[in-house]
């Protein structure tokens, strides 16, 4: 099951990268815009996201014991 969960989120990576990587059309008349920053969310998730995986990692340790 493990083994399932790993292969899944790789293959969800591997297209995610696929399809991003496309070129577009060659013909395409369109002013391109740049994007915005995203640089406002990026430190509150950052600091969430690893305090979730310590505790996620500290609550399967007591339980491993």
């Amino acid at each position: 099951m493990k083994n399932l969960k790993r292969m899944s989120i790789f293959m969800m990576l591997f297209i995610s990268i696929a399809v991003s990587a496309q070129e577009g059309f060659p013909d395409d008349d369109v002013d391109d815009v740049p994007t915005a920053p995203i640089t406002i969310g990026v430190y509150p998730m950052l600091i969430i996201g690893v305090l979730l995986g310590f505790y996620l990692w500290k609550k399967q340790d007591t339980i491993s014991e």
